[in-house]
């Protein structure tokens, strides 16, 4: 198995990726691919009775249809042999038509091919893991795949070349006071990181902090920094340190899990008011627990209604759109809430950590805001935004499509050569 491409070896329908938080290795990745699907077997789908979703998959197929079999592959990453009207599988244990994934692959392919939506290619990519980690890619798949992604990173813009050169910042800590009603939800991450950070900076501190599992260590501090305006957080310092430092009550909760009863009982006790939500990436707020009586603010990387889902910002950068973060209130969908605010933010420079620095500060900026004018005014004087335009829904980004984006940040195109 590769170290750099891992992503198409092992039993992936019963060991299934993530893709979160691949590494970057830049035109290594690439090379370590070619080399996987080089080396995939075509080897003929073993006998399988024709299921219904294969049916599906070889008639007419409306574009409704296509976009939910995507959500069911990018959530479970298998295909079911049948779904129920709620798209739901019929029977959990039956997914191994190898047939259904190679028709899959072609409509994929197609529908990127009609209408440019790179949901279609990002999930095509990890299709082909499956099919490559099994032993079942057909050679036309692979040369088909590789055309549609030598042609992407030929067409991304490569924009001017800038180093990332943040400077330390300057300004002081505004005077602290406590917002009534606010409260945060917290864990190890980068994002509760900075926004611990730039709430304390702007003197607008929680009655309390939820803290969700255990907290990440510190490192060596490097400061908070400036970056086109943008307040860079010191990601060496945990947040709980952050809190103890401005005198922020802590609760702490074992399980890291939003939606543990304990969240709830906390939640309930507050009373009201506003939670600003920095739980671990793909967690899914419950109904119920949305329903405690207080409403979760959330900065999503993405402007709504465009770009729903995950690792949006990369997808807006292949499309050649300046990444974007939009404030909401959380409700049980994904992304749908009403939408507070939305604002546009540089691309990032070259050689900064996208991931976990840019994603994390564009963020809380617009947080910092949103606090602000709760601070100022209350909530209820925030207005829900207009949310016409396009629609889309996005899924954990491939490596490759990554890959694509971060070389052209730093004035590079990948290099594929044909099959």
């Amino acid at each position: 198995m590769s170290t750099i491409y891992p992503y198409a070896s092992g039993r992936l329908l019963h060991e299934r990726n993530t893709y979160f938080y691949s590494a970057f290795h830049g035109q290594a990745t690439f090379d370590a691919w070619l080399s996987a699907r080089a080396g995939a077997q075509d080897a003929p789908p073993p006998p399988h009775d024709a299921t219904p979703t294969r049916q599906r998959l070889s008639g007419p197929l409306d574009t409704a249809t296509l976009d939910k079999l995507v959500q069911r592959f990018e959530v479970t990453k298998r295909l079911h042999d049948d779904y129920l009207p709620s798209w739901r599988a019929v029977d959990t244990t039956r997914f191994e038509d190898m047939k259904s994934y190679r028709l899959f692959a072609d409509r994929l392919a197609g529908a990127y091919e009609r209408t440019g939506q790179l949901w279609y290619l990002n999930t095509l990519l990890k299709v082909n893991d499956t099919l490559t980690a099994l032993g079942h890619l057909p050679k036309d798949g692979r040369v088909a795949e590789q055309r549609l992604i030598r042609a992407l990173a030929e067409r991304v813009a490569l924009p001017p070349l800038r180093p990332f050169a943040p400077v330390p910042w300057q300004a002081a800590p505004a005077p602290a006071r406590v917002i009534p009603g606010l409260s945060a939800i917290l864990c190890a991450s980068a994002r509760a990181r900075a926004y611990i950070q730039r709430l304390v900076m702007l003197g607008l501190i929680p009655e309390y902090v939820l803290f969700l599992g255990e907290d990440g260590p510190a490192a060596l501090p490097s400061g908070p920094q400036n970056w086109d305006g943008v307040f860079l957080p010191d990601l060496s310092e945990p947040a709980t340190a952050t809190c103890a430092r401005a005198g922020i009550p802590v609760t702490r909760i074992a399980a890291p899990d939003v939606n543990d009863p304990a969240v709830r009982d906390v939640l309930r006790r507050q009373g009201g008011g506003v939670t600003l939500y920095a739980g671990l990436g793909g967690q899914i707020v419950s109904k119920e627990t949305l329903e405690c009586g207080v409403r979760f603010l959330h900065l999503h990387s993405g402007s709504l209604p465009e770009y729903r889902g995950s690792t949006t910002l990369y997808y807006a950068l292949l499309n050649g759109q300046a990444p974007a973060v939009s404030a909401i209130w959380l409700d049980p969908q994904i992304d749908t809430g009403p939408v507070l605010a939305r604002q546009s933010y540089p691309i990032p420079a070259s050689g900064m950590d996208v991931d976990r620095l840019y994603d994390a500060s564009i963020r809380a900026d617009l947080m910092g805001r949103i606090v602000g004018e709760i601070a100022r005014h209350g909530a209820d004087h925030l207005t829900p935004q207009p949310t016409e335009g396009p629609e889309g829904v996005y899924y954990v980004i491939h490596p490759i499509l990554k890959h694509i984006a971060l070389m052209a940040l730093s004035g590079t195109r990948a290099q594929i050569s044909a099959p």
